[in-house]
């Protein structure tokens, strides 16, 4: 597993020392999704984030109508999680959809 675009990115925000990063980097586990894959679904109660390794994802949401509204992207180097879901472990409102196919890493 190449961690190298991770530590990387982590890095730019707050470098972190030799033993704080061998523990950071064992939380991480590769995966792969297919184009129109989600990573989180509305509706769901999302348990991890994602750092993008390769590809895009956008966040969506839904109306009740069904149309679609993009609220952002995820490309390579960045962090995507349905974060407020996650942090206060409510009900997940947004979509994260794979647009391509994309390599990912996860952690809890």
């Amino acid at each position: 597993m190449d961690l190298n675009l991770l530590k990387s990115t982590v890095d730019q925000v707050h470098p972190l020392n030799e033993e704080a990063w061998a523990t950071f980097s064992r939380l991480w586990q590769t995966s792969s999704f297919e184009r129109g894959e989600y990573f989180a679904r509305a509706g769901d109660f999302p348990t991890s984030m994602a750092f993008v390794q390769e590809g895009v994802f956008r966040a969506f949401y839904r109306n009740e109508e069904g149309t679609e509204y993009n609220k952002t992207f995820f490309i390579e180097g960045t962090l995507m999680a349905p974060l407020a879901a996650l942090i206060l472990r409510q009900e997940n409102q947004i979509n994260l959809q794979a647009l391509t196919l994309a390599k990912v890493l996860t952690a809890p």
